[in-house]
Protein backbone atom coordinates (compact mmCIF):
# COMPACT_ATOMS: atom_id res chain seq x y z
CA UNK A 1 0.00 0.00 0.00
CA UNK A 2 3.35 2.62 0.86
CA UNK A 3 4.47 1.64 -2.31
CA UNK A 4 1.37 2.61 -4.37
CA UNK A 5 0.66 5.93 -2.20
CA UNK A 6 4.15 6.85 -3.27
CA UNK A 7 3.85 6.17 -6.94
CA UNK A 8 0.65 8.06 -7.13
CA UNK A 9 2.44 10.56 -5.24
CA UNK A 10 5.42 10.51 -8.03
CA UNK A 11 3.32 10.89 -10.84
CA UNK A 12 1.17 13.84 -9.42
CA UNK A 13 4.45 15.74 -8.56
CA UNK A 14 4.93 14.76 -12.31
CA UNK A 15 2.20 16.11 -13.86
CA UNK A 16 2.43 19.69 -11.76
CA UNK A 17 6.04 19.75 -12.67
CA UNK A 18 5.13 19.33 -16.23
CA UNK A 19 2.48 22.26 -15.21
CA UNK A 20 4.75 24.48 -14.19
CA UNK A 21 7.39 24.07 -16.98
CA UNK A 22 4.70 24.60 -19.77
CA UNK A 23 5.71 28.40 -19.69
CA UNK A 24 4.33 31.12 -22.45
CA UNK A 25 7.89 30.37 -24.28
CA UNK A 26 7.41 26.63 -24.69
CA UNK A 27 3.58 26.66 -24.98
CA UNK A 28 3.98 25.82 -28.84
CA UNK A 29 6.44 23.44 -30.13
CA UNK A 30 5.02 20.19 -27.98
CA UNK A 31 1.54 20.46 -29.05
CA UNK A 32 2.80 21.02 -33.11
CA UNK A 33 5.31 18.13 -32.60
CA UNK A 34 2.89 15.66 -30.97
CA UNK A 35 0.08 16.61 -33.71
CA UNK A 36 2.43 16.06 -36.75
CA UNK A 37 3.42 12.43 -35.00
CA UNK A 38 0.09 11.71 -34.54
CA UNK A 39 -0.54 12.30 -37.88
CA UNK A 40 2.48 10.49 -39.16
CA UNK A 41 1.32 6.97 -37.64
CA UNK A 42 -2.23 7.92 -39.26
CA UNK A 43 -0.45 8.01 -42.57
CA UNK A 44 2.07 4.77 -41.19
CA UNK A 45 -1.92 2.84 -40.89
CA UNK A 46 -2.76 3.94 -44.44
CA UNK A 47 -0.11 3.62 -46.42
CA UNK A 48 2.01 0.32 -44.93
CA UNK A 49 4.83 2.75 -43.80
CA UNK A 50 7.31 1.75 -40.86
CA UNK A 51 8.18 5.04 -39.40
CA UNK A 52 11.98 4.69 -38.28
CA UNK A 53 11.32 5.23 -34.36
CA UNK A 54 9.15 2.21 -34.69
CA UNK A 55 11.49 -0.03 -36.48
CA UNK A 56 14.16 0.66 -33.94
CA UNK A 57 12.23 -0.92 -31.30
CA UNK A 58 12.38 -3.76 -32.48
CA UNK A 59 16.44 -4.06 -33.52
CA UNK A 60 17.24 -6.06 -36.41
CA UNK A 61 14.08 -8.37 -36.64
CA UNK A 62 11.67 -6.54 -38.94
CA UNK A 63 8.10 -7.23 -37.44
CA UNK A 64 5.02 -8.23 -39.31
CA UNK A 65 3.07 -5.69 -40.88
CA UNK A 66 0.36 -6.19 -38.26
CA UNK A 67 2.14 -6.03 -35.61
CA UNK A 68 3.51 -2.78 -37.22
CA UNK A 69 0.24 -2.09 -37.00
CA UNK A 70 -0.60 -2.28 -33.60
CA UNK A 71 2.40 -0.47 -32.77
CA UNK A 72 1.44 2.50 -34.82
CA UNK A 73 -2.34 2.20 -33.30
CA UNK A 74 -0.56 2.39 -29.66
CA UNK A 75 1.93 5.67 -30.52
CA UNK A 76 -1.00 7.21 -32.74
CA UNK A 77 -3.34 7.22 -29.61
CA UNK A 78 -0.28 8.05 -27.17
CA UNK A 79 0.25 11.38 -29.32
CA UNK A 80 -3.20 12.35 -29.55
CA UNK A 81 -3.27 12.06 -25.73
CA UNK A 82 -0.70 14.44 -25.19
CA UNK A 83 -2.15 16.83 -28.29
CA UNK A 84 -4.81 17.04 -25.69
CA UNK A 85 -2.95 17.34 -22.65
CA UNK A 86 -0.93 20.41 -24.06
CA UNK A 87 -4.05 21.69 -25.18
CA UNK A 88 -5.23 21.80 -21.76
CA UNK A 89 -1.99 23.50 -20.34
CA UNK A 90 -1.80 26.49 -22.90
CA UNK A 91 -5.28 27.09 -21.28
CA UNK A 92 -4.37 26.94 -17.72
CA UNK A 93 -1.28 28.67 -18.62
CA UNK A 94 -3.28 31.62 -20.37
CA UNK A 95 -5.48 31.79 -17.69
CA UNK A 96 -3.30 31.94 -15.08
CA UNK A 97 -1.89 34.95 -16.59
CA UNK A 98 -4.71 37.29 -17.89
CA UNK A 99 -8.26 37.37 -17.02
CA UNK A 100 -10.90 34.88 -17.98
CA UNK A 101 -12.57 36.45 -21.49
CA UNK A 102 -8.84 37.82 -22.55
CA UNK A 103 -7.39 34.41 -21.42
CA UNK A 104 -9.93 33.09 -23.84
CA UNK A 105 -8.82 34.98 -26.65
CA UNK A 106 -5.48 34.45 -25.85
CA UNK A 107 -6.00 30.87 -25.90
CA UNK A 108 -8.11 30.93 -29.37
CA UNK A 109 -4.96 32.76 -31.00
CA UNK A 110 -2.50 30.38 -29.90
CA UNK A 111 -4.31 27.04 -30.31
CA UNK A 112 -4.83 28.46 -33.96
CA UNK A 113 -1.36 29.83 -34.29
CA UNK A 114 -0.31 26.03 -33.30
CA UNK A 115 -2.31 24.50 -35.91
CA UNK A 116 -1.31 26.60 -38.44
CA UNK A 117 2.82 25.85 -37.55
CA UNK A 118 1.66 21.88 -37.22
CA UNK A 119 0.41 21.80 -40.59
CA UNK A 120 3.55 23.53 -41.63
CA UNK A 121 5.58 20.87 -40.21
CA UNK A 122 3.57 18.08 -41.40
CA UNK A 123 3.11 19.77 -44.80
CA UNK A 124 7.61 19.85 -44.91
CA UNK A 125 7.45 16.12 -43.51
CA UNK A 126 4.74 14.41 -46.08
CA UNK A 127 6.87 15.16 -48.97
CA UNK A 128 10.09 13.21 -48.15
CA UNK A 129 7.26 9.76 -47.35
CA UNK A 130 7.41 7.66 -49.24
CA UNK A 131 4.47 6.70 -50.84
CA UNK A 132 2.11 3.41 -50.51
CA UNK A 133 2.65 0.51 -53.59
CA UNK A 134 -1.59 0.50 -54.04
CA UNK A 135 -1.69 4.74 -54.24
CA UNK A 136 -1.68 5.04 -58.11
CA UNK A 137 -4.50 2.34 -59.04
CA UNK A 138 -4.59 1.23 -62.85
CA UNK A 139 -5.06 2.90 -66.09
CA UNK A 140 -8.26 1.36 -66.77
CA UNK A 141 -10.20 -1.66 -66.32
CA UNK A 142 -10.84 -4.52 -69.09
CA UNK A 143 -14.19 -4.17 -70.39
CA UNK A 144 -15.16 -7.49 -71.32
CA UNK A 145 -17.34 -7.86 -74.98
CA UNK A 146 -19.09 -10.80 -75.31
CA UNK A 147 -21.05 -12.84 -78.31
CA UNK A 148 -20.37 -11.13 -81.51
CA UNK A 149 -20.56 -7.47 -80.25
CA UNK A 150 -18.51 -4.70 -80.92
CA UNK A 151 -17.91 -1.13 -79.47
CA UNK A 152 -16.08 1.67 -81.12
CA UNK A 153 -12.64 2.60 -79.04
CA UNK A 154 -13.82 5.93 -77.79
CA UNK A 155 -16.80 4.19 -75.74
CA UNK A 156 -14.66 1.53 -75.04
CA UNK A 157 -11.76 3.75 -73.48
CA UNK A 158 -15.21 5.30 -71.61
CA UNK A 159 -15.68 2.46 -70.15
CA UNK A 160 -12.37 1.35 -69.57
CA UNK A 161 -12.64 4.04 -66.32
CA UNK A 162 -14.97 2.42 -64.29
CA UNK A 163 -17.94 2.33 -62.67
CA UNK A 164 -16.71 4.50 -59.73
CA UNK A 165 -15.55 7.24 -62.07
CA UNK A 166 -17.17 10.71 -62.10
CA UNK A 167 -16.40 14.31 -62.86
CA UNK A 168 -16.47 17.46 -61.01
CA UNK A 169 -19.89 19.17 -61.39
CA UNK A 170 -19.72 22.18 -62.90
CA UNK A 171 -20.21 25.37 -61.22
CA UNK A 172 -21.69 28.94 -62.84
CA UNK A 173 -20.75 31.83 -61.90
CA UNK A 174 -23.41 32.50 -58.55
CA UNK A 175 -22.00 28.95 -57.22
CA UNK A 176 -18.25 30.07 -56.98
CA UNK A 177 -18.87 33.39 -55.41
CA UNK A 178 -20.74 31.39 -53.11
CA UNK A 179 -18.04 29.25 -52.55
CA UNK A 180 -16.07 31.88 -51.92
CA UNK A 181 -18.05 33.68 -49.27
CA UNK A 182 -18.57 30.34 -47.48
CA UNK A 183 -14.67 29.76 -47.33
CA UNK A 184 -14.65 34.00 -46.07
CA UNK A 185 -17.13 33.31 -43.51
CA UNK A 186 -14.67 30.81 -41.48
CA UNK A 187 -12.07 33.85 -41.11
CA UNK A 188 -12.39 35.96 -38.42
CA UNK A 189 -14.60 39.17 -38.66
CA UNK A 190 -11.48 41.60 -39.32
CA UNK A 191 -10.54 39.27 -42.58
CA UNK A 192 -13.63 38.40 -44.22
CA UNK A 193 -13.44 41.10 -46.36
CA UNK A 194 -9.75 40.64 -47.82
CA UNK A 195 -10.36 37.18 -47.85
CA UNK A 196 -13.44 38.10 -50.31
CA UNK A 197 -11.52 40.58 -52.03
CA UNK A 198 -8.69 37.84 -52.94
CA UNK A 199 -10.96 34.78 -53.53
CA UNK A 200 -12.75 36.66 -55.92
CA UNK A 201 -9.17 37.57 -57.71
CA UNK A 202 -8.11 33.80 -57.57
CA UNK A 203 -12.30 32.77 -59.39
CA UNK A 204 -11.39 32.16 -63.73
CA UNK A 205 -12.02 34.36 -65.76
CA UNK A 206 -14.06 31.97 -68.12
CA UNK A 207 -16.14 29.34 -66.51
CA UNK A 208 -15.96 25.83 -68.57
CA UNK A 209 -19.32 24.32 -69.35
CA UNK A 210 -20.61 20.97 -69.76
CA UNK A 211 -18.26 17.95 -69.49
CA UNK A 212 -15.38 16.60 -71.14
CA UNK A 213 -16.78 13.28 -71.06
CA UNK A 214 -19.56 12.58 -74.14
CA UNK A 215 -21.84 10.16 -72.10
CA UNK A 216 -24.49 10.65 -74.41
CA UNK A 217 -23.03 9.73 -77.29
CA UNK A 218 -21.67 6.37 -75.53
CA UNK A 219 -25.80 5.08 -74.80
CA UNK A 220 -26.25 6.50 -77.95
CA UNK A 221 -24.32 4.00 -79.65
CA UNK A 222 -24.86 1.15 -77.21
CA UNK A 223 -28.60 1.56 -77.66
CA UNK A 224 -28.20 1.84 -81.33
CA UNK A 225 -26.06 -1.64 -81.68
CA UNK A 226 -29.04 -3.47 -79.32
CA UNK A 227 -26.16 -3.73 -76.78
CA UNK A 228 -27.14 -4.50 -72.88
CA UNK A 229 -24.26 -2.61 -70.39
CA UNK A 230 -23.57 -4.87 -67.20
CA UNK A 231 -21.50 -4.46 -64.11
CA UNK A 232 -18.92 -7.87 -63.63
CA UNK A 233 -19.74 -9.03 -60.55
CA UNK A 234 -15.30 -9.83 -59.64
CA UNK A 235 -13.24 -7.63 -61.66
CA UNK A 236 -15.05 -4.32 -61.35
CA UNK A 237 -15.06 -3.47 -64.60
CA UNK A 238 -18.57 -3.83 -67.22
CA UNK A 239 -19.56 -5.95 -70.01
CA UNK A 240 -20.80 -5.28 -72.95
CA UNK A 241 -23.77 -8.26 -74.58
CA UNK A 242 -25.83 -7.96 -76.97
CA UNK A 243 -29.96 -8.19 -75.96
CA UNK A 244 -30.45 -11.76 -77.65
CA UNK A 245 -27.26 -13.17 -75.94
CA UNK A 246 -28.71 -11.54 -72.63
CA UNK A 247 -31.87 -12.51 -72.74
CA UNK A 248 -30.44 -16.79 -73.35
CA UNK A 249 -28.27 -15.84 -70.06
CA UNK A 250 -31.83 -14.72 -68.21
CA UNK A 251 -33.52 -17.54 -69.11
CA UNK A 252 -30.99 -20.22 -68.33
CA UNK A 253 -30.41 -18.63 -64.98
CA UNK A 254 -34.30 -19.19 -64.25
CA UNK A 255 -34.25 -22.58 -65.77
CA UNK A 256 -31.16 -23.71 -63.53
CA UNK A 257 -32.47 -22.47 -59.74
CA UNK A 258 -35.93 -22.69 -60.30
CA UNK A 259 -38.03 -25.74 -60.99
CA UNK A 260 -41.54 -25.74 -62.93
CA UNK A 261 -44.68 -26.37 -61.41
CA UNK A 262 -47.36 -28.32 -63.11
CA UNK A 263 -50.74 -28.85 -62.03
CA UNK A 264 -51.05 -26.47 -59.63
CA UNK A 265 -53.78 -27.00 -57.48
CA UNK A 266 -55.59 -23.46 -56.48
CA UNK A 267 -56.52 -23.40 -53.14
CA UNK A 268 -59.00 -20.24 -52.68
CA UNK A 269 -60.91 -21.74 -55.78
CA UNK A 270 -62.73 -24.66 -53.63
CA UNK A 271 -64.32 -21.95 -51.09
CA UNK A 272 -65.50 -19.74 -54.05
CA UNK A 273 -66.96 -22.91 -55.72
CA UNK A 274 -68.68 -23.91 -52.47
CA UNK A 275 -70.04 -20.35 -51.99
CA UNK A 276 -71.59 -20.12 -55.88
CA UNK A 277 -73.29 -23.38 -55.18
CA UNK A 278 -75.04 -21.97 -52.03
Amino acid sequence: MGRNKGNRNQHLVSDTAIFLMFESYDRLPRYRVMTARARLYTYSLKHSYLPPEVSRLFGALMPSEGHVKRMCRILRSEACRQVRFYTDCLQVVNRNELPLPSAQKRFLEDLRLASQTADFLWGNLVVRLPRSRHQYPEHGKDVKVLGDASIPKNVADLLKLGPKFCEHPALDKTELLGLVRTAAGKARTDEVDRCIREGVDCLPQKVKKGNTVKLRSAVAVLREADLKLLLSDKEGGFVVVPRCLYKEKAHAAIDGNFNEVKGVVLTKQRPNTWCADQ
